[in-house]
């Protein structure tokens, strides 16, 4: 059986401590919504500020 390649992804997350790994899980996390937040706005064109309003309005 062949042996799987790790990425140099794979390399970092396993050189990592538990304490180094939750910190890196979640600031990914923070990064992933974050990029996925800006993402709709570019796509429905919604403003920053209209996005405040609306979340104020809630």
């Amino acid at each position: 059986m062949q042996q799987k390649i790790k990425s140099t992804s794979d390399k970092f997350i396993e050189s990592l401590n538990s304490d180094e790994l939750e910190k890196f899980q979640d600031e990914y996390k923070d990064f992933a919504l974050s990029e996925l937040i800006l993402a709709t706005l570019e796509q429905d064109e919604i403003s920053a500020h209209k996005l405040i309003r609306i979340i104020s309005d809630t």
